[in-house]
């Protein structure tokens, strides 16, 4: 069977859930703790402040507990992974008799890796949670406009919003873009999960003596993967050019090698959720049909449509977020206005609705306890 990094979207898909549960119920959790005691102004204000240490310990115990589960899950993720690429590449290969490639060693190494890169963001995420508790009192005790307990819980439910929409902060690169904790756990488990399948891929062609891949086309490819679809590349290197040989006429032809694939990769092929096959080539395979023309216009409207699907799960962490039954009310009025843009957008151009896309849970169950609130 080809393989294709979208292969494990369901290998990724519960560490996925599982974080996306845990950033739930920080939310929940510090929605309790702000709503806890009662009044506005100066006073308010000190006692919401006494707790910022009990919030953290609380935070913190949501995070201890969602990366211990997590752990567990990638390691098993990450070796699963590498065997189903080894598996795929041997169900590719014609001779049954060939060297099985040992995915032990390369999966715990990879498991290891990722799991310490998610580790890494948890002082971060921390840090973060714990800040929005202390920026909403802080932004609430500035209003000048309070003048009751309705209006005081009414202004940080709007500032406890804000941050919703934004996520809480677990990870900032080198050029200081920030991520969220959801959005980057799910790139760096989506990417080693893809990394994983197609280095494990890669590793039993090589063992059976194939050194050649062809890279399928796929609809609304982007620019950067666009030059690589139904071209032949090398895995090693060594490899510059095949003959093929027609089965039907027997005449035969030098098939051109595209480029490594070192430098596909370098170049920015299998970048996060792309969509490619790699297959294993070989001269008695058929050649790879031409690619069907670039559809940028397609390419347009799936971003656009995954640019609504991020809508979406903001509107629900504000959900999440909700103190009240009037806030609820608003944040899935606003959650179904997305959503019929979502409908709109797909009856005018034909791109696939993906539900799982618009979800934070994506029917994980396994949740963190929420500590219990402050007050």
């Amino acid at each position: 069977m080809p393989l294709t990094p979208s292969f494990g979207d369901k290998i990724a898909a519960k560490i996925v859930a599982l974080y996306a549960a845990g950033e739930e119920q920080l939310y929940r959790f510090l929605a309790k703790s702000l709503q806890g005691e009662r009044g506005s102004g100066a006073n308010w204000a000190a006692r919401m402040i006494i707790k910022v240490g009990p919030v953290r310990v609380g935070v913190q115990r949501i995070l201890d507990r969602l990366h211990g589960e997590s752990r567990v899950m990638v390691t098993e993720a990450i070796r699963q992974a590498w065997e189903n690429g080894r598996n795929a590449a041997l169900d590719d290969i014609p001779d049954e008799r060939v060297p099985v490639f040992n995915v032990d060693g390369a999966s715990a190494r990879a498991a290891e890796e990722l799991n310490q890169r998610l580790v890494e963001t948890r002082p971060r995420a921390a840090e973060s949670a714990t800040s929005i508790y202390r920026q909403v009192i802080e932004d609430v005790t500035r209003d000048q406009s309070i003048t009751s307990e309705a209006s005081r819980k009414r202004l940080v439910q709007r500032a406890l919003d804000r941050f919703a929409r934004d996520g809480i902060t677990s990870f900032i690169d080198r050029r200081g873009r920030q991520y969220d904790l959801v959005s980057y756990a799910e790139q760096a488990v989506r990417t080693a999960v893809s990394e994983g399948e197609i280095n494990a891929y890669m590793q039993q062609l090589v063992a059976a003596g194939i050194d050649l891949v062809v890279i399928s086309d796929v609809p609304q490819a982007c620019a950067v993967c666009e030059p690589y679809e139904s071209r032949i590349l090398s895995i090693t290197g060594a490899t510059r050019a095949a003959i093929w040989v027609d089965p039907e006429t027997g005449r035969t032809r030098s098939v051109p090698v595209y480029a490594t694939l070192a430098e596909a990769r370098a170049a920015g092929l299998w970048h996060p959720n792309c969509r490619h096959v790699a297959k294993g080539w070989t001269p008695d395979s058929p050649l790879p049909p031409p690619a069907d023309p670039p559809d940028p216009e397609g390419y347009k409207a799936t971003q656009r449509l995954r640019a609504l699907e991020r809508r979406v799960r903001r509107g629900k962490r504000v959900l999440a977020a909700a103190m009240s039954p009037e806030a609820e009310t608003a944040a899935r009025r606003r959650i179904r206005g997305v959503q019929a843009q979502i409908r709109d957008h797909i009856a005018r151009t034909g791109v696939q609705r993906r539900r799982d896309r618009e979800q934070l849970h994506r029917g994980y169950e396994s949740t963190p306890d929420v500590p219990r609130s402050t007050d």
